[in-house]
């Protein structure tokens, strides 16, 4: 008798162990699902509307939750608590390798966020505060070199974003309040040298703007107001 409780206990406890949640996301219109499995059995549903609003069916266990490609290869590795995704995120390329890794806190993202070119190679390593973009973003070259740098707080840009040529060269130079361009923007030709400078008060152009022929000669110049031409200045090319 004693054995076959051992039995019974063993077999119960193998199957706890290797019972396995995964998940799959379905999109009808603008309704989305995800539907959450235990070993095939649907056991819990986020339906999410056009506005993102989650709507829970279901209790999904704390823990691990996988997610898979057609070929059975793990897309995602997430962590559930509370019926809420919360703790590290893993994503993959079908081939198996690392695609991105981050962190969840009550269904929004936390903390630092990376993602990965399939050779291993850094992508794009961002920011994030309550789940909006909050300090520097930055873009990686698939050879590893730096494509650009942004300033984000609550979601928003502010401050200085630059983008980069593959040569390394700076390619264009924004400064942002609010969400809107503010202050000096710059653009530069592949070889470094300027190609225009504007001004720019509340999104709106407001000054005096540059441009420049790719020798660094001045092209013409022109004065703006509150987003209005009021006039503008031709020079012939040297």
């Amino acid at each position: 008798m004693a054995k076959k409780i051992i039995i019974l206990i063993l077999i119960f406890t193998s199957s706890i162990l290797f019972s396995e949640i995964t998940r799959k996301v379905k999109q009808n219109g603008d309704i989305k699902e995800i539907i959450f499995y235990d070993d095939g059995k649907e056991i819990a549903k986020n339906i999410f509307d056009k506005k993102g609003n989650i709507d829970v069916v279901g209790t999904i266990p704390d823990g691990i939750v996988k997610q898979y490609y057609d070929n059975e290869q793990v897309f995602m590795e997430a962590n559930y608590k509370g019926n809420k995704q919360d703790g590290p995120i893993k994503l993959y390329y079908e081939s198996g390798k690392l695609m991105g890794e981050g962190f969840i806190k009550g269904n929004k993202t936390e903390g630092i966020n990376k993602t990965y070119y399939e050779n291993g190679q850094l992508m794009e390593e961002s920011k994030y505060k309550y789940g909006k973009l909050d300090g520097i973003s930055k873009e990686y070259y698939e050879d590893g070199k730096l494509k650009s740098e942004t300033e984000y707080e609550d979601g928003k840009l502010d401050g200085t974003s630059k983008k980069y040529f593959e040569n390394g060269n700076l390619a264009v130079k924004n400064e942002y309040e609010d969400d809107v361009l503010d202050g000096t923007s710059e653009a530069y030709y592949e070889n470094g040298n300027l190609y225009e400078k504007m001004k720019y008060k509340n999104g709106e152009l407001n000054g005096v703007s540059k441009t420049y022929y790719e020798d660094g000669n001045i092209m013409y110049k022109e004065t703006y107001k509150r987003g209005n031409k009021i006039n503008i200045i031709k020079y012939d090319r040297k």
